[in-house]
């Protein structure tokens, strides 16, 4: 199991430097690329929804690698699910395999099925 942790300023505008954070650690742990592109996505989502609803300087973020799979941890992730985000958590759900706030946290995880 290999741990990354990442801090960004709290703007979209970091959002592609995440994404190509995460397209290099996946592609070196040969993920297949189907999973590399969701988990993009998703995780993208996920900082999406967070700015949007708070005053905040930086994210921080935390990878955790496993045997073919990833999981992405958005920390003080302190939104909650309403009307609002609600199709936000529905595109979340349909990329990947796992999706849950757990004390002020959004974990996101995806594994690679072939």
């Amino acid at each position: 199991m290999n741990k990354f942790k990442l801090e960004i300023p709290a703007s979209s505008k970091y959002f592609s430097s995440v994404r190509l954070f995460i397209s290099g650690i996946l592609t070196v742990e040969d993920l297949c690329y189907d999973t590399i592109e969701d988990i993009k996505m998703a995780v993208t989502e996920g900082l999406n929804i967070l700015i949007l609803k708070g005053n905040r300087e930086t994210i921080e973020l935390e990878f955790i690698l496993e045997e073919k799979s990833m999981t992405t941890i958005i920390k003080d992730f302190d939104v909650e699910r309403d009307e609002q985000n609600e199709m936000a958590f529905m595109v979340l759900k349909c990329l990947v395999d796992e999706v849950e706030i757990e004390d002020s946290r959004l974990l996101i995880k995806k594994s690679c099925n072939e």
